[in-house]
């Protein structure tokens, strides 16, 4: 543990939850294997969809919409969209494909590993602490069995502007009813977690399990309050 600033008399706590509460990359990975595996089943009208293909797609339903976003499911189902309308098929027809694409993702989203040490970190928090998710991401608490821990969990698109953006932090500390200045969020993600936790008043601690260097981490606005190699390590504050 490596502290930059120290910490004030803590009230709450709040986790990002992909990639700080478990391996969210290897679960996208898999997810989006398996995603284009049915779409090329089932949605293959006139030529085939690979990865290449579909960034192509999704980067321009962002220039058409920015705001998407801030929603990681209506970005999917608008690329869904916009590629079966160029491959030709009618609207029906994408309103039903759409439905039953995003039921499977929605399966394959929440098909997360989460690790005995994590249950015991957040059981033993939970019992001291009110804790909060905030989350840019489209994981179902509930469905990953972590939502009991949970006394709020903010989702950017329906409940707001996705992280570094202030307005999630500002929802969970309104929610909690302590002033910001008492909150440690904990998170992976240099800009999002740590600068968006900054920002709003928030203390912040970096979960770097990868021992990279903030030296010379590229995407460094901030310094976080607290760096940890390991999320055990918030049980010895």
């Amino acid at each position: 543990m490596k502290f930059y600033r120290s910490l004030p008399p803590l009230t709450a706590i709040t986790f990002d939850l992909d990639d700080t509460l478990y391996d969210n990359h290897s679960v996208m990975l898999r997810l989006e294997a398996r995603f284009l595996e049915w779409l090329n089943d089932n949605a293959a009208q006139m030529k085939r969809w690979d990865r290449k293909h579909w960034r192509v797609l999704r980067e321009h339903a962002l220039r058409q919409a920015p705001s998407l976003k801030n929603d990681m499911t209506a970005l999917r189902i608008a690329t869904i969209e916009a590629g079966l309308s160029e491959q030709g098929y009618t609207r029906p027809h994408i309103d039903s494909i759409t439905t039953a694409a995003m039921e499977r993702v929605y399966r394959w989203r929440n098909e997360v590993e989460i690790l005995p040490s994590t249950h015991d970190v957040l059981s033993k928090l939970a019992k001291k602490y009110p804790l909060v998710a905030i989350t840019n991401g489209n994981v179902d608490c509930h469905a990953i069995g972590l939502s009991h821990y949970f006394t709020h969990t903010f989702c950017a698109g329906p409940d707001g502007v996705a992280k570094p953006d202030p307005h999630l932090f500002n929802k969970a500390a309104k929610a909690l009813d302590v002033n910001p200045e008492s909150i440690l969020h904990v998170g992976d993600h240099l800009i999002s977690d740590v600068a968006g936790a900054n920002a709003a008043g928030f203390n912040s601690a970096w979960l770097n399990t990868s021992n990279r260097s903030l030296r010379h981490s590229r995407n460094v606005e901030s310094l976080p309050d607290i760096e940890l190699s390991d999320l055990r390590l918030l049980l010895s504050l």
